[in-house]
């Protein structure tokens, strides 16, 4: 689904909400942890737990925290990358498809001046990129 060359710029909705959900549980589960070994946000993980079946305080509810964060944080990462992509897709403003080989005033940058705005990509897959107008100023060199 990532490996296509329209979200190859993009982020990939399954990449990022496999990252987002082990952070996601990752985090409940160390709260969990910490509330049981230092005795600080107990009531904060139980309150949690009236909405996460069972997530409490201790080993058996940082293990439920950590499922449910990686579920949680699965659909919710895949959802934002999935509707950030579509916004990209759809914007038409130049300040979306800028490249990064340009200042805010459209001026290339000195240290992209010597590569190609393809980024080293094959010909062939930088046409998208010089039709968004990312490719403002002429590279004779290929690298």
């Amino acid at each position: 689904m990532c490996n296509d060359k329209k979200t190859a710029s993009g982020l990939c909705p399954v990449s990022f909400g496999i990252a987002f959900g082990l952070t996601l549980g990752l985090i409940m589960m160390i709260w969990s942890l910490i509330a049981h070994f230092f005795g600080v946000g107990n009531a904060a993980v139980a309150h949690m737990g009236a909405f996460y079946q069972g997530y409490a305080v201790g080993f058996p509810g940082a293990f439920y925290g950590l499922l449910w964060g990686f579920l949680e944080g699965l659909v919710l990462g895949f959802f934002i990358a999935l509707f950030y992509d579509c916004i990209m897709a759809c914007c038409k403003a130049k300040c979306c498809h800028q490249s990064c080989c340009h200042s805010k005033d459209g001026q290339a940058k000195e240290a992209c001046v010597k590569k190609s705005c393809c980024h080293g990509k094959q010909d062939d897959e930088c046409v998208d990129e010089k039709k968004a107008g990312c490719c403002e100023h002429k590279h004779d060199d290929k690298q």
